[in-house]
């Protein structure tokens, strides 16, 4: 029971050490975010500024603090991914003693594939996000009604944007990972792949945050390839009795 109980300590002193490492490094990359903000901002906002400009709009702030709640809310998200792979490395780090070799190998797989799908998924939605907001500010000027886009929401509206994107492309490692313990099959999904095109457009609806139309096809359209893509890595994955057709 003490050797039991120690092991336990042990646990959580880890944990615990590399919550603490994680933190810092959050920090770090809040910092260097907070110094080099000029710049995110002109990625970041570029494009919705340059939008807005042309529909006659500008962003404002409404409330005084505004200005340096967004600037610490962008330093912070932006702190977290600059973050992220050291991150990923304490995580691993902390469930690999728990995991067999052929889990690992799984994780050696998925892990960078994950960070890849996210960060293409982020780009995706700000590539799509002037799109949008010409959508949106167009029924500004059919009305004539000055826009005055507040920028606190816009910075939520964007952050929102990425995770959601970053979220749905992750959409081949959860199929990967389903077809490599055998729940699904390569021939099922070719099979029902009208079905997935319905239960793939529904996702696209629910998880947009904008809910506008222009947006949802957006991110259908990148979900129904990486579906097609995941088909085939699925068929890579699956046991081989699944893939011979054997039940």
């Amino acid at each position: 029971m003490e050797d039991q109980r120690f092991t336990i300590i042990e646990h959580l002193a880890e944990l615990r050490s590399r919550l603490v490492r994680s933190a810092v490094y959050v920090a770090v990359g809040t910092a260097i975010c907070w110094l080099g903000y000029g710049y995110i901002d002109s990625f970041l906002l570029g494009p919705t500024k340059h939008v807005l400009k042309q529909f006659g709009g500008e962003l404002a702030y409404y409330n005084l603090a505004d200005a340096f709640m967004v600037k610490m809310q962008v330093s912070i998200i932006c702190g977290v991914m600059v973050a992220v792979i050291p991150l990923m490395i304490e995580a691993w780090l902390f469930i690999k003693p728990a995991l067999k070799r052929n889990e690992r190998k799984v994780f050696y797989a998925l892990g960078p594939m994950i960070l890849v799908l996210f960060v293409f998924g982020a780009a995706t939605a700000l590539w799509v996000m002037p799109a949008a907001i010409r959508w949106f500010a167009s029924y500004s000027r059919q009305q004539g009604i000055p826009l005055r886009q507040n920028t606190k929401q816009l910075v939520t509206f964007v952050a929102m944007m990425c995770l959601a994107f970053g979220g749905a492309f992750q959409l081949p490692t959860i199929l990967m990972a389903l077809g490599k313990v055998g729940l699904i099959r390569s021939r099922d999904m070719i099979a029902y792949w009208r079905h997935a095109i319905v239960a793939l457009a529904v996702i696209a609806a629910v998880i947009t945050p904008s809910n506008d139309a222009p947006t949802m096809i957006l991110m259908a359209l990148p979900l129904i390839v990486l579906y097609g893509l995941s088909i085939i890595l699925v068929r890579i994955v699956e046991p081989r009795g699944a893939r011979s057709g054997d039940r």
